[in-house]
């Protein structure tokens, strides 16, 4: 006799824990977490996660790694250059003009663009590169160095 949990494929699984109906991309699957990838392979054809290697180093740390580590590098370097509040969190709220400049306004939008998108670079990976990178320029008037610049 064979149990239901173990005739049921790991794309079944995959199917009720991770894409299907949860809108979840990803599941636990016996302590292991899965992501479904089912969308994106018709594309990527040997995509076995998300992180997918990234056509160059874009946050100019010496190695190009997967676009979502790219990306978590690229965040943390516009971040840098970002307005804090007093708890040293980047702004979040730019209401008062008398607090940032238009210029800084601008960046936390492009930087909460992305950061809030929460696929990092996943979704559109060139754009979220280039608003990243471009956005790191405007702040810091070169650009991020060592980086493959998209």
């Amino acid at each position: 006799r064979v149990s239901l949990y173990n005739a049921i494929s790991l794309d079944d699984v995959k199917a009720l824990t991770a894409g299907g109906h949860s809108w979840q991309m990803a599941g636990d699957y016996k302590g292991k977490e899965v992501e479904n990838v089912a969308a994106c392979t018709s594309c990527h054809k040997d995509l076995t996660n998300f992180n997918r290697t990234a056509y160059g180093d874009y946050d100019g740390n010496g190695k190009a790694e997967g676009v979502q580590t790219e990306i978590a590098g690229l965040l943390k370097l516009v971040e840098a250059q970002l307005p804090k509040d007093s708890a040293g969190a980047v702004l979040s709220s730019t209401i008062s003009a008398t607090n940032t400049t238009e210029l800084q306004r601008q960046a936390i939008w492009n930087y909460a663009v992305i950061k809030n998108d929460k696929s990092n670079g996943v979704h559109n990976t060139g754009f979220a590169v280039q608003v990243l990178q471009r956005t790191y320029k405007q702040l810091t008037g070169k650009d991020v160095p060592g980086a493959t610049i998209r």
